[in-house]
């Protein structure tokens, strides 16, 4: 089972074992995960914070909206 293009949304910065990497490069690697290796995956999209798949170490870097706030 591998992601679709549409999981990968409004991220700032994915890394793997430290490089910058693009949304083509995880949809490639992602193509023979196993399924609760998708789920994991795109719980950390999610939220943010680093998990290990197959002996890629991915770190998921999100920034937080800014609100203003309007009296």
């Amino acid at each position: 089972m591998k992601l679709k293009k549409q999981s990968i949304r409004d991220i700032n910065s994915v890394t793997i074992n430290g490089l910058k990497t693009t949304k083509d490069e995880i949809l490639h690697i992602s193509m023979d995960w196993v399924e609760n290796e998708v789920i994991l995956f795109k719980k950390i999209l999610r939220q943010g914070g680093t998990c290990k798949i197959r002996e890629n170490t991915f770190r998921v870097t999100k920034v937080e909206p800014i609100r203003m706030v309007v009296r």
